[in-house]
C-alpha cells in the first residue's frame, strides 16, 4: 500500500508539473504576437484596364475564283503561306490550248520567214525595175505581197495574243499581297467559275478583334489606348479602339470592338491570338490594393488593416473593375497596413508587422 501512495502522488505531481507549464507557455509565451506580412497602401498612378484575349484579322479579304472552269493540276501554295501580287497560286488543265498555241507560234515563224521572201523580191524587182528590165505592174506586184505576208504576219500575231491571254485565265494569280488563309481545294478537282480556290487576307492592313462583355463595353470608347502583347512572344505593342460594333451578340451577350495597332508595330500575321489591355481610366495619384485582400460581408466589402500592433476592420468603396487589383475610393490612407490574406487573422488580434510589402511591388 505505501509503494502504491507514493506512485499515486507521484503521478499526481508530474501532473500539477505538467499544468504549470502550459499555464506558464500560455501566459508569458502563448501571449505574445505573432509575425504578420502585410501590404503598405500607398498611392500612385495607376491605370484602369480592361484584359481581355483578341485575334488579328486582314482587313481585306479577297476570296479567288477562276475565270475559265476546269481541273486543277497543280497547287503552288498552301494555307499560311506569304504570297506577293500576281504570283501563281494555281494551274486550271488547258492542253488543248497549249497545243493550239505551239501550232499558232511555227505558223507565226512560217509568215515570218514569208515576209523576209517577199522583201527580198522586192528588193531584187527594184533593181529590175530601174534599169528597165522589168515592168511597173510586176514591181507593184511585188510590193502587194510584202504587204500580204506582213498582214498575214500581223494577224497571226494576234491570234497567239488572244491564245496567250486565255491561257493566262488558266492561271490563278494573287490579286495582291498577302497571306492564304484559306485553300478550300485540292489538286485533281474539278472547279467552276463560282468556287472559292484561296482566300487571301492582306498582310499590311490588319485589326485585331475582341469580345467585351456588354456590361464592360459600354464603358469603352472609339480612340482609348490599348497595350497588345502576341500570344507566345514578349513584344509589347500600342494600338488604339477605332471602332465598336453597335449591337450586342443575343448569344454571348457580348459586343465586338476592333483595334489598329500603332504604325511602328510589327506585321501580325493572321489568325494570332494577342492579350488586349484596353486602357480605360488613368489617374495619377490614387490607391489601389490586391483584390484578394476584400472580404463581403452582407451588402459591404472591408479590409483588416494593422494598426498599433491591433487587427481592425475597415470597410472601403472602390471601383469594380475585373483585374487582379482594384482603385480604392474611401475607407484606406495612405500607409495603412494591409493584410493581404483576411483569413489569417481575426479582429482585435494581437499581431506584430513583418516583411511588409510596399504598394507598388505587389
Amino acid at each position: 500500500m505505501t509503494i502504491g501512495k507514493n506512485i499515486k502522488y507521484a503521478l499526481k505531481g508530474f501532473l500539477l508539473l505538467i499544468g504549470a507549464y502550459l499555464v506558464f507557455i500560455f501566459v508569458f509565451d502563448g501571449g505574445s504576437p505573432r509575425k504578420v506580412e502585410t501590404f503598405v497602401i500607398k498611392s500612385g498612378s495607376v491605370d484602369l484596364v480592361l484584359a481581355v484575349v483578341g485575334r488579328v484579322k486582314s482587313k481585306q479579304l479577297v476570296n479567288i475564283r477562276p475565270e475559265q472552269p476546269g481541273s486543277i493540276t497543280k497547287m503552288m501554295h498552301d494555307e499560311g503561306d506569304i504570297v506577293e501580287q500576281g504570283d501563281v497560286l494555281a494551274q486550271i488543265k488547258s492542253e488543248e490550248e497549249r497545243v493550239g498555241l505551239k501550232a499558232d507560234r511555227a505558223q507565226l515563224e512560217a509568215l515570218d520567214a514569208e515576209v523576209e521572201l517577199a522583201k527580198i523580191k522586192l528588193n531584187r524587182a527594184e533593181t529590175l525595175a530601174k534599169t528597165g528590165y522589168l515592168a511597173k505592174a510586176a514591181l507593184n506586184e511585188a510590193q502587194a505581197s510584202v504587204t500580204t505576208a506582213e498582214a498575214n504576219k500581223r494577224a497571226a500575231q494576234a491570234i497567239i495574243e488572244q491564245v496567250e491571254t486565255r491561257l493566262g485565265e488558266f492561271d490563278i494569280r494573287a490579286p495582291m499581297a498577302g497571306t492564304i488563309l484559306s485553300r478550300p481545294i485540292d489538286p485533281g478537282q474539278i472547279v467552276a467559275a463560282t468556287d472559292t480556290i484561296f482566300q487571301i487576307g492582306s498582310v499590311s492592313s490588319i485589326e485585331l478583334e475582341a469580345e467585351v462583355d456588354e456590361y464592360y463595353a459600354d464603358n469603352l470608347q472609339v480612340g482609348m489606348r490599348a497595350i497588345l502583347s502576341p500570344s507566345g512572344s514578349e513584344k509589347i505593342y500600342k494600338g488604339k479602339i477605332y471602332k465598336i460594333a453597335p449591337s450586342v451578340d443575343p448569344l454571348t451577350g457580348g459586343r465586338l470592338i476592333y483595334i489598329l495597332p500603332d504604325n511602328d508595330a510589327e506585321p501580325l500575321l493572321p489568325g494570332r491570338s494577342v492579350d488586349i489591355n484596353v486602357i480605360t481610366q488613368h489617374y495619377d495619384k490614387i490607391l489601389s490594393l490586391p483584390r484578394s485582400s476584400l472580404e463581403k460581408v452582407d451588402n459591404f466589402w472591408q479590409v483588416y488593416v494593422v494598426e498599433n500592433g491591433e487587427v481592425l476592420i475597415r470597410k472601403v468603396t472602390f471601383i469594380d473593375w475585373p483585374g487582379a487589383s482594384v482603385v480604392i475610393n474611401s475607407g484606406l490612407n495612405d500607409g495603412d497596413h494591409i493584410i493581404l490574406n483576411p483569413m489569417d487573422v481575426k479582429p482585435g488580434e494581437k499581431v506584430e508587422v513583418s516583411d511588409s510589402i510596399e504598394g507598388d511591388k505587389v
